[in-house]
């Protein structure tokens, strides 16, 4: 019998209570690592297309209440209206920058709001003529001005882009949001897979203990005559190690290789060197208890 046999159950014992719980452990740390840094950049691609959608219905607002401002200017020549339409430029004027540094990695987005910059711009530049002909008492040109169809091609044009840009944005918010359902799936599927694993793994290791502690209350050995009584029945080494651990050997063991079945069933066995054929079982004072041959 080889000795690698003989060391084979300690070295599978080894091997599930220490070896693959560490191993176990380490996957479950990375992969949650993994998983946790996906979800976080996931989030934070959610938070950036809110904030975009947000943005994009301020600038919106901004624009209608831009030429409600006007209208209002245009008919009732009150300077209240004025203060309306300078809010919402100077607030236009800090919401496209915005917006530009958002979707800087969108180059479809950007090449639309660099075309609403310019409408916006184009359309503010209209409302600026138009106070200045109220200004200038010139009412008439600026009604006309107010109600030609460039002015109103503009607006349209303007709100379509504002739109585009919007629809768009609530696509790449509901695939996120698909997305990070997704992964939180996985993630708990995994972590449920991975405890699952370590309790099959600590409950295999309770196994293999409780084994062993119970061959070693029910294993004598008599190194003398080289008989095992194994379930209360007497039997030579060769056929112990067959009916038990499945080994064949066609001679007497070697020491190492009683060495190594000592190993296997443990320390606490009892040893007799009496010769003999004939056993006895004797309990001394201190508890101890031995086979007696002969």
């Amino acid at each position: 019998m080889s000795l690698s046999a003989s060391y084979y159950n300690r070295k599978v014992l080894l091997a599930v209570v220490i070896i693959v719980p560490l191993v176990v452990a380490g996957v479950f740390y990375l992969v949650s690592l993994e998983l946790s840094a996906d979800q976080e950049r996931a989030m934070q691609a959610l938070r950036r297309t809110n904030e975009v959608i947000a943005r994009v219905n301020d600038l919106s607002r901004s624009l209608h209440e831009a030429e409600s401002g006007a209208r209002g200017y245009l008919l009732t020549g009150d300077p209240l209206y004025l203060t309306h339409v300078r809010y919402a430029r100077l607030q236009s004027l800090i919401l496209l920058p915005y917006l530009e540094r958002l979707m800087q990695d969108d180059l479809l987005q950007s090449q639309r709001l660099v075309e609403l910059r310019t409408a916006i711009h184009d359309k503010f530049a209209d409302v600026e003529q138009l106070i200045g002909l109220v200004e200038t008492r010139r009412r008439d040109d600026a009604v006309r001005l107010f109600n030609e169809h460039a002015g109103l091609k503009k607006m349209r044009s303007i709100r379509a882009t504002l739109d585009v840009i919007g629809d768009e944005e609530q696509k790449v918010l509901a695939a996120g949001r698909k997305a990070v359902r997704t992964k939180m799936t996985v993630r708990e599927n995994l972590f449920t897979a991975l405890l699952f694993l370590a309790a099959s793994v600590v409950v295999g290791a309770g196994i293999l203990a409780l084994r062993v502690q119970q061959l070693q209350g029910i294993i004598t050995i008599c190194a003398w005559t080289q008989r095992v009584n194994y379930k209360g029945r007497w039997m030579r080494m060769e056929e112990f190690l067959w009916e038990r651990f499945r080994v064949r050997v066609s001679h007497g063991i070697s020491e190492e290789a009683f060495d190594g079945v000592m190993g296997i069933v443990g320390k606490n066995l009892t040893v007799s060197d009496h010769r003999g054929d004939r056993a006895a079982e004797v309990k001394h004072d201190d508890g101890r208890q031995t086979t007696r041959w002969g």
